[in-house]
This record gives structure tokens, C-alpha cells and sequence, in this order.
């Protein structure tokens, strides 16, 4: 198993979990810098199959459309999230 935790600038914390069998992994709250995110993710050779938010705080997302742009991976978030996120975007 492959874990690495990145802190984001706003003290948010970004995952990424990887098999080291299959090379499959998931980035958890994308918050921490792209590009730090993305080399971690190519240091180890992993196949992104998705992206996670456990919540829609902006710290966790900074970096969800350039990663998810870079990677073409899934983006999945709780639907009870989502929808908050979308009332918010309606205001």
C-alpha cells in the first residue's frame, strides 16, 4: 500500500493511496498544490481512478480542476455535499 499525505496551504490534508500490485490509486480532498499532488502521483507510477472529496470546504478542492484535468479521473462526493455545493454556487 501506497499512502502519501500533502498538506495544502490552508492546512487542508490531500491523500493518495496507491496498490503497489496494480498501481490503481485515489486522491483524496485535493487540496494540497497540483503540482505536488501530480508528482507524487508519477513518482510512484500510479493509475488515478478517482478523486474523492469527503467535504465541499473550499481547502479540500483548491486543486480538484487541475488535477482531475490533468489526470482525467472521476470526481465523486457525497451527494448531500454536492448539493450543498451547488446551492452555494447559486447565491
Amino acid at each position: 500500500m501506497i499512502v502519501r499525505g500533502i498538506m495544502g496551504g490552508m492546512g487542508a490534508n490531500c491523500y493518495i493511496v496507491g496498490s503497489e500490485q496494480t498501481q490503481d490509486g485515489i486522491i483524496v480532498d485535493p487540496g494540497g498544490p497540483a503540482e505536488v499532488i501530480l508528482d507524487e502521483v508519477g513518482k510512484h507510477g500510479l493509475k488515478i481512478k478517482l478523486i474523492v472529496a469527503t467535504h465541499s470546504h473550499f481547502d479540500h478542492l483548491v486543486s480538484l480542476r487541475e488535477v482531475k484535468e490533468a489526470l482525467g479521473a472521476p470526481f465523486a462526493m457525497h451527494e448531500v455535499e454536492a448539493a450543498a455545493m451547488s446551492s452555494a454556487a447559486t447565491r
